[in-house]
């Protein structure tokens, strides 16, 4: 008997699901809003009927899933199956592992969600084919997901991949994570805003006075991207200065894992050449320039669907194992 799969991301505003076929095809799609807050147990209850939907559309039972992946964005314990922290939604040290067996009986690939857009790049998207890869999603944050020798890196404790929190100026800006001038406080998107509005006080003639008219508060580092290429001389520092940090945070990642591959992904990212240019650049400047080993930097190609894809692939990924006989691990959890 055919089984099939499911994959599951969960975000802070919206969770979504797909029911996929066992060589990975896409067969449905489903989306909801996140009920953030109704707590954990709604937001849970909400993933659990947005699985049964999907089953339903494919006239299917719970029998017929062979498997599920759930990405998370958060720090995940996949052996105990608890979300220990995440700041999306609320959420500190709650027992994923239990709702799910309490509702499935198939096991769960349970992963944070910057991993899982790792293993879908590296499956489906801009990675495909490179066995050693470095996933780098810009956003409101700074995450990354490590896929080594063809698998998902997590380190000793599950903490591997904190790329944001890479140290790249001794004495900049503290950061939300207690240290000071760590990557994220430089290149996440709130950051190049607030580098924006520091420049704006000495550039009265940027063009991002009139964009943002005439608020700071307005100014996003989208506004930025949209200045830079209509001209603005600040804001096309910025990005260069953006690039820069970036390349010298990737150059110490680069260096330690020596990546076939390296996919940025993330809103930020979208601001293409601006950013990629002094990014690769510095790169190949603060690395082995001898050994004439070189590190490909390409954007990202599956966009919002990173997180389901990945889901996706971490349950037929887990589906494998099962076949190999590495047996399901802890039920209903892997």
């Amino acid at each position: 008997m055919e089984h099939y799969v499911v994959g599951i991301d969960l975000g802070g505003s919206k969770i979504a699901a797909a029911l996929a076929a066992a060589d990975g095809r896409i067969l449905a799609q489903q989306r909801c809003a996140t009920p953030v807050n109704g707590g954990a147990a709604a937001v849970l209850a909400a993933v659990a009927a947005l699985v049964r939907r999907l089953l339903a559309e494919h006239g299917l039972a719970e029998a017929d899933l062979g498997a599920a992946g759930l990405g998370v964005p958060g720090m995940v314990e996949r052996e105990s199956g608890l979300c220990r922290f995440s700041p999306n939604l609320f959420w500190h040290d709650v027992d994923i592992a239990g709702f799910w067996r309490e509702h499935f009986a198939c096991p769960l690939a349970l992963d944070n969600d910057v991993r899982l857009g790792a293993l879908a790049e590296q499956r489906w998207g801009a990675g495909r084919g490179a066995r050693d890869l470095i996933f780098v999603a810009l956003g409101t944050g700074i995450g990354s997901g490590l896929i080594l020798g063809g698998e998902i890196y997590r380190g000793s404790r599950g903490l591997a991949g904190e790329f944001g929190h890479i140290t790249v100026t001794r004495d900049g800006p503290r950061c939300n994570c207690g240290n000071r001038g760590c990557l994220e406080v430089y290149a996440a998107g709130p950051a190049i805003a607030r580098r924006a509005r520091e420049a704006m006080e000495r550039a009265p003639e940027s063009l991002l006075w009139r964009l943002a008219g005439g608020d700071t508060k307005k100014v996003t580092a989208e506004l930025v991207s949209q200045a830079a290429d209509q001209g603005d001389e600040l804001a096309r520092w910025l990005w260069e200065e953006t690039g820069e940090y970036l390349g010298i945070g990737l150059a110490t990642a680069a260096t330690l894992l020596n990546p076939e591959r390296i996919v940025l992904g993330g809103g930020v990212a979208q601001a293409g050449e601006k950013l990629l240019r002094p990014l690769k650049r510095t790169l190949a400047a603060r690395t082995m320039t001898a050994s004439g080993v070189t590190y490909p930097v390409v954007p990202a190609v599956l966009g919002s669907a990173a997180g389901v894809r990945g889901a996706v692939a971490a349950a037929l990924k887990l589906c494998d194992r099962r076949g190999e006989g590495h047996g399901p691990g802890i039920p209903g959890t892997h």
